[in-house]
């Protein structure tokens, strides 16, 4: 062992066993102070929000693993306590078993080709399956918390985005410093004036608009159930701190991701918003047609596009390779192999900035595959919010290699575990959460739209009804007048004699024989009808 790396060593297995036991103590917490219907959500936007403050390539390595040792035994305690629905069987859906697939050939693949590469890789593939299997045991109302957890971390990037803005050095790990002496303090080519991009707490400005692209996509998804201050105020600072970020790759993702969510609405007025707003935007254009063509022309000649674009030419050779390392790839972090060895051109600056490229490189054919797989899948199972976020996620996979990052590891697997059909449904509007009202109670699964609900939906038709109409309604309503099938807001009402005693104390179930189904008014007797009429009070 070279000098030095026992002591180091030794703090890194430290703060390791520091971190898991600080992790038990945050399920215990965690499990005392928030419902078991939302636990697993909970957990696991807590997390991202862990890693997005306290994991990037600046963080000293002893914290990155204790943060990495840290979610493992949180999603380990979270995936074996009691779930909300226990009968319910966990479901995996197509495109999250394609994501642990990839990270799981991964590992094999790096293990056998270029073992130094196998402790990130694993720990990727740890993460993501972790975070797949909780989700797999999700309730409709882990959604929506996941969700407005993806949402409140964007939103607190954003702050410390601001505050960066305004001190004019990000947050807790400042700048990313080359061994040239050349910092990553880049210039915000979407604002100009020497502004600097911002880049909150994740070390680069990519990954960050990444996060608040996101964040963006599902405030837009569930516009609705927010109150009106909140939305507006989230979506402001979002575009604001969007732009900040001076990521061109960020504001083509949005522009298209908000393009989707219009056409695909089914709200006549959004979408007349939406034409009213295209039209104003094209009209932008063609008045400005001068500046944006010489925009797009300072983008072209930009080194990161011509970086970019120069390692395409690399395909060819890539799939030139022997045949094995052509299909399976040279391992995961093994780009500087491939640099050293022609198959991409380096210029200095050897990074591929490209993950699918990447995936093709290391992972071969076969990683390249799967990644496509993995997000053909996502928008077609998914819904809305899942595609729009495929959508942007997209831009990120064009952009930066960021499967070497846990904060897009996790958002990515978020994304894809949003599109298992089981919960892909449009966004409920305002109400009370699923799985929170008398369905709960009643052990009714919200994820398929709650049964109990369509049930005891009659009981507000009578809300107000006076006592005699509603004795003389539900007698009507049951076979002999006996009052069965008489919601529960009118459990006073009568039973035969008189006496209530058709109805139990809950007012929905008969306590001497079974609920006979009202029948279609079409079908009832006309004598009945009659009757009821007869009946009705002057």
């Amino acid at each position: 062992m070279p000098p030095g790396d026992g002591p180091a060593a030794d703090g890194a297995v430290i703060a390791a066993a520091v971190a898991a036991v600080l992790a038990v103590g945050a399920f215990v917490v965690l499990s005392a102070t928030v419902r078991r219907e939302t636990l697993r959500g909970t957990v696991v936007a807590v997390l991202l929000g862990l890693h997005c403050f306290a994991w990037s390539p600046l963080v000293p390595q002893a914290i990155c693993d204790a943060v990495v040792v840290a979610s493992l035994v949180l999603l380990v305690l979270t995936w074996a306590s009691p779930r909300p629905r226990p009968t319910a069987r966990p479901h995996v859906d197509v495109a999250q078993l394609l994501l642990v697939v990839l990270f799981g050939c991964a590992c094999l693949v790096t293990a056998v080709a270029y073992p130094p590469g196998l402790g990130l890789v694993a720990r990727m593939a740890l993460l993501c399956g972790l975070v797949v299997a909780v989700l797999s045991q999700a309730s409709a109302a882990d959604r929506r918390r996941v969700v407005d957890g993806v949402v409140v971390v964007a939103l607190l990037q954003c702050l410390a985005g601001l505050v960066e803005f305004v001190r004019g050095e990000p947050l807790l790990w400042g700048y990313k410093v080359y061994t040239t002496g050349r910092g990553l303090w880049n210039e915000n080519h979407l604002l100009g004036g020497g502004l600097v991009r911002v880049q909150g707490t994740m070390s680069h400005a990519l990954p960050y608009g990444t996060l608040l692209m996101v964040g963006l996509v599902l405030l837009l998804c569930t516009w609705r159930r927010r109150a009106p201050v909140a939305r507006w105020s989230a979506l402001l600072l979002l575009l604001t701190c969007i732009t900040l970020s001076g990521s061109r790759s960020a504001v083509v993702g949005v522009v298209v991701a908000a393009a989707y969510l219009l056409a695909s609405s089914r709200r006549a007025a959004t979408w007349q918003r939406g034409s009213v707003l295209a039209a104003a935007a094209a009209a932008m254009v063609l008045l400005s047609w001068t500046t944006v063509s010489s925009t797009a022309d300072a983008l072209l000649d930009s080194g990161s596009y011509l970086n970019r674009a120069g390692h395409l030419q690399a395909v060819p050779r890539l799939l030139g390779r022997p045949a094995l390392e052509a299909f399976f790839g040279s391992g995961e972090s093994s780009e500087a192999r491939l640099f050293a060895r022609g198959y991409f051109y380096g210029t200095g600056f050897n990074v591929v900035d490209n993950q699918l490229l990447s995936s093709l490189g290391t992972q071969g054919l076969l990683g390249a595959g799967l990644v496509v797989a993995v997000y053909v899948a996502s928008a077609v199972r998914g819904g809305r919010d899942a595609r729009a976020s495929v959508l942007v996620m997209t831009s990120a996979l064009m952009t930066f290699d960021f499967f070497k990052m846990t904060t897009m590891v996790l958002l990515l697997t978020v994304v894809v575990c949003l599109a298992d059909p089981v919960w892909a449904r449009d966004e409920p509007g305002p109400g009370p959460e699923p799985g929170s009202g008398p369905g709960r109670a009643r052990g009714v699964d919200g994820a398929r739209g709650g049964g109990t609900a369509r049930r005891e939906a009659p009981s507000r038709r009578h809300e107000g009804v006076p006592a005699s109409v509603a004795a003389v309604v539900g007698a009507a309503a049951g076979p002999e007048g006996g009052g069965e099938g008489v919601p529960a807001s009118v459990g006073s009402a009568p039973g035969p004699e008189g006496g209530g005693e058709g109805v139990d104390a809950a007012g929905d179930r008969p306590t001497s024989r079974p609920t006979t189904a009202t029948p279609p008014v079409a079908d009832r007797d006309p004598s009945r009808r009659r009757g009821r009429r007869a009946a009705r009070p002057l």
